[in-house]
């Protein structure tokens, strides 16, 4: 098949690693995925980089999601109200897990952004059970269903990977239907 464009995007001196890109109601396109930042000069280890470009591949907007730690955006969607809806996990501080040695650990996120001019609207973040421990949440997939109330079908995964036995993996897969406001 013919190819219509090849772009690439990046993160200032950062290297990008897309996860998902989607298509855009009346054209254009979402691209979900994360960055790191070798020479140090990201305040994070890995943050969450998110472009919309035109229809053509011309860049609208980036963003970086994430301040501290390791960040994962892992996929995204357009709602039915226009903005998009992006996925991951997101590292955040928390006195009780620092009790415990860890200095920040990862809970599901969900961010909603203007498809425009890429503004934040809105963040929700889900507790993490396993903070004691330095267990891992995140979402991999947020999808929008058909009720055009921007309602989503999120799926992930709940205590993961700090549950490595030597031999196993003890993730937890999760499902959830969530209405971002």
């Amino acid at each position: 098949p013919s190819v219509r464009f090849a772009v690439g995007f990046n993160n200032s001196n950062c290297e990008a690693h897309p996860h998902a890109g989607v298509e855009l109601d009346g054209g254009g396109w979402l691209m979900v995925g994360d960055s790191v930042c070798w020479d140090g000069s990201a305040p994070y280890k890995r943050g969450i980089f998110v472009v919309v470009a035109e229809a053509d591949g011309t860049q609208r907007w980036t963003t970086t999601l994430g301040d501290i730690g390791f960040n994962y955006g892992k996929y995204g969607s357009q709602l039915p109200d226009g903005s998009v809806v992006v996925a991951g996990s997101k590292s955040v501080r928390n006195a009780e897990a620092a009790k415990h040695g860890y200095s920040y650990i990862e809970v599901r996120a969900l961010w909603r952004l203007d498809v425009a001019t890429g503004q934040l609207l809105s963040e929700t973040l889900l507790p993490n059970a396993g903070k004691r421990q330095g267990l891992r949440d995140g979402f991999m997939c947020a999808t929008p269903t058909t009720d055009g109330e921007n309602t989503i079908v999120a799926t992930g995964y709940v205590g993961g990977e700090a549950n490595w036995d030597g031999k196993n993996y003890d993730d937890e897969p999760m499902f959830l239907i969530f209405n971002v406001r």
